[in-house]
């Protein structure tokens, strides 16, 4: 039954929802440094997982962003930077 009030949701009200997480994970990657998905998401906020950071930063490159990607010998994790 609709009662006729609107919904409250912040994805479709974006000046509610502040930026989105694919802005947030740009604003960070911008300085050009080697990051993690785990780094990444301690600078962004840690309720998201480590694939929705790994799929934001693919949506990165869907949009023309340069992204390049390395493997860290010492841990083994794959790292991330902006390049354009």
């Amino acid at each position: 039954m609709d009662s006729g009030a609107p919904l409250f949701d912040p994805a479709h009200n974006p000046q509610l929802a502040g930026p989105r997480l694919e802005d947030r994970i740009k604003a960070v990657m911008l300085d050009g440094n080697w990051r993690s998905l785990r780094a990444l998401g301690a600078r962004v906020g840690e309720r998201y997982s480590h694939t929705n950071i790994g799929a934001r930063v693919r949506d990165l490159r869907k949009i023309g962003h340069i992204i390049e990607t390395r493997r860290n010998r010492a841990t083994g994790r794959y790292e991330y930077r902006l390049v354009r």
